[in-house]
């Protein structure tokens, strides 16, 4: 309703506009039509902002921001979320749940792909399909999915024609407080750090112009190839001290105090050096999924199943080339930085576009979507499940806990995930039907909104 006491503006009617636009999409054969005048209504917006620079239009600029600002920084309501994003989310944490686990159970990352001692036939078996199917698939999409996250965000500030950034800069910086904390004091594979700082980057790019965009993707994936190079470079500078066998030792029988001086050591040189490749490489697909966000593909699927079709096609044939070498180098015992490299870079990220895919048209199915609608709640979840999991992992691993770390094979690594993947599921589920967020959700919520959020459902 509008307000009698507020001022009238030149922004007001394309706001008008937006939101009879925004009903119209209510109805899914005007999606569509919604997106333009979204995009129409955007632009008036901008051509507004530079043309009327008089005091009076920034005073009364000025006040529809504050009148406006607790109106469109909410929360989205349970009934407003985008469930095909949610259930993408669930599934990616799955995958990235599959490769992280292997980590926590001994140091993968310091013997490499089936070289751990103790492996047998079976987990060797086990590992290349997490290799092949899972490792640097999941993490692009759980990019690309942040991207589309604060595009959201950033549509929610405009449609009232207030500033989105400084919220989003503040839920960064929350963020970031959350990855800094789980790095240091749980769990040294922390990936929170790195979207909060590439964030920070990611609102200062320009995103609207589309071959812009495209052409900061396709550098920004360039300097993630050539950052992987620098990290051998600069590991052989400044060596880490950091051994396989300090691992073991350490997580396995240290005490509380030295499992935390190595975790403190190993996610903040660990951090920096893959930042190198690593923060070039986020970006990439967060500014991916701001791109695809402007579009239906998202959001009505069903109206895209021919693209769909070709892009799984094509992702396909990319993973193919990109990540099939360097799969096959590393079962035949041999090693090759570039093929890898190329694996990282381009055939991890082809695979996760054609999961999307796949899962997007697999959305299109009544049968198909009864089996993955139960990743939605895991996706709305995801940092609270993904904190847990860590918390769950050192405790059976870690020396503090069950002191397994080096002790459990491959194959049962996966299947304790696995475990604790299906409680995850269960947990969530009944979680959501009292609480509006999971408990991390709503921290990281309240300290981003600057006030106490409700957290149970009425």
């Amino acid at each position: 309703m509008p307000d009698p006491e507020r001022p009238s503006s030149p922004l007001d009617e394309p706001a008008t506009a937006f939101k009879q636009s925004i009903d119209k999409a209510l109805d899914k054969e005007a999606f569509t039509e919604a997106f333009e005048g979204y995009l129409v209504s955007t632009e008036t917006h901008q051509r507004a902002s530079k043309t009327a620079q008089s005091p009076v239009f920034d005073e009364q600029l000025g006040y529809e921001v504050a009148h406006f600002e607790a109106e469109v920084f909410e929360p989205l309501a349970a009934e407003d979320r985008i469930k095909n994003l949610d259930i993408l989310r669930g599934i990616a944490l799955v995958g990235i749940t599959l490769v992280n686990t292997l980590v926590f159970a001994y140091p993968q990352a310091y013997y490499g792909p089936f070289k751990f001692p103790s492996l047998s036939g079976l987990d060797k078996a086990v590992e290349w399909f997490i290799l092949v199917f899972a490792k640097t698939a999941f993490y692009p999409l759980f990019s690309f999915l942040f991207g589309v996250g604060l595009a959201i965000q950033e549509a929610r500030g405009l449609e009232r024609f207030t500033t989105p950034y400084p919220f989003l800069r503040r839920r960064l910086f929350f963020l970031l407080l959350i990855g800094l904390i789980h790095g240091s004091f749980i769990w040294m594979g922390d990936i929170l750090t790195l979207y909060a700082l590439t964030g920070f980057i990611f609102l200062v790019l320009p995103k609207k112009d589309l071959k812009r965009s495209f052409i900061i993707v396709a550098v920004c994936l360039a300097l993630a190839f050539g950052g992987l190079f620098a990290i051998r470079l600069l590991a052989g500078i400044f060596p880490s001290g950091l051994s396989a066998r300090l691992l073991l030792n350490t997580y396995a029988d240290g005490s509380f105090w030295a499992i935390s001086q190595l975790k403190l050591k190993d996610f903040y040189y660990n951090f920096v050096l893959s930042a190198v490749y690593a923060l070039p490489h986020v970006l990439a697909f967060m500014l991916l999924g701001y791109s695809v966000s402007q579009s239906s593909l998202l959001y009505i699927p069903e109206a895209h199943k021919l693209w769909l079709k070709r892009l799984i096609l094509s992702a396909l044939a990319i993973a193919l080339v990109f990540k099939s070498p360097y799969v096959i180098s590393i079962s035949l015992g041999e090693r090759s930085n570039i093929l890898r490299y190329l694996a990282v870079i381009l055939g991890g990220p082809a695979l996760s576009a054609a999961y999307v895919g796949l899962i997007l048209l697999a959305l299109q199915n009544f049968r198909w979507r009864k089996l993955l609608n139960p990743f939605a709640p895991l996706g709305r979840m995801a940092l609270s499940n993904y904190i847990g999991q860590s918390i769950t992992f050192t405790l059976i691993y870690y020396s503090y806990g069950l002191g397994l770390y080096g002790q459990v094979s491959t194959f049962k690594a996966i299947m304790l995930a696995l475990a604790l993947v299906a409680l995850q599921l269960l947990i969530s589920k009944h979680w959501l039907q009292h609480f509006r967020y999971g408990p991390l959700e709503w921290l990281w919520r309240s300290l981003s909104y600057g006030k106490k959020q409700a957290f149970r459902l009425r």
